[in-house]
């Protein structure tokens, strides 16, 4: 789903936030040892950045994820340039994962989100290459980071709905 932009955040207990990182949005398979990264349009991006390919084939299971492989600066900011200029090797590089979408043949985007958040976090929490993105249970106009960064987009999902309803079109 792509960001839409609305005015305000919802002002809603239900719903908690996803940040938009400041990288490229890449769903990526894995089918026992094949694996495949796609960019928002198809196109695989699976030899552009060659440690998360790794990072994903090192799993020990079927998989879909989505989100955002991001290169953070010497601050510690993500930084799009550099993901852009990725020379495949050089730069340290993180997937920024939010969304487990099928695990082992399941389809797991009717389960609701905060079980499947659980399951991922367990999933990628042995390598440092996956990030994985905690939710807000609130959002501001500009949320504050640790890295003293302001960021200005977030993704509102509601917490209890399975994904395929958290992740539809704003309410109002």
């Amino acid at each position: 789903m792509l960001c839409t932009l609305t005015k305000s955040p919802i002002d809603n207990p239900d719903y908690l936030y996803e940040m938009k990182w400041d990288g490229y949005r890449i769903v990526a398979f894995k089918d026992g040892a094949k694996i495949r990264m796609n960019s928002c349009s198809g196109l695989d991006y699976t030899s552009k950045y060659p440690p998360v390919a790794k990072a994903i084939r090192s799993l020990d299971h079927d998989v879909i994820l989505d989100r955002e492989v991001v290169v953070f600066n010497k601050e510690g900011r993500p930084d799009f340039d550099a993901v852009q200029l990725y020379n495949g090797h050089d730069t340290p590089i993180k997937y920024c994962v939010f969304d487990l979408l099928y695990l082992d043949g399941a389809d797991l985007t009717e389960l609701p989100l905060e079980q499947q958040k659980n399951l991922l976090k367990e999933l990628t929490k042995n390598d440092d290459t996956f990030y994985y993105s905690e939710s807000l249970m609130m959002a501001t106009p500009y949320i504050r980071w640790p890295w003293n960064i302001t960021y200005k987009a977030l993704w509102p999902k509601t917490e209890t709905a399975p994904m395929s309803k958290a992740d539809g079109p704003l309410p109002g």
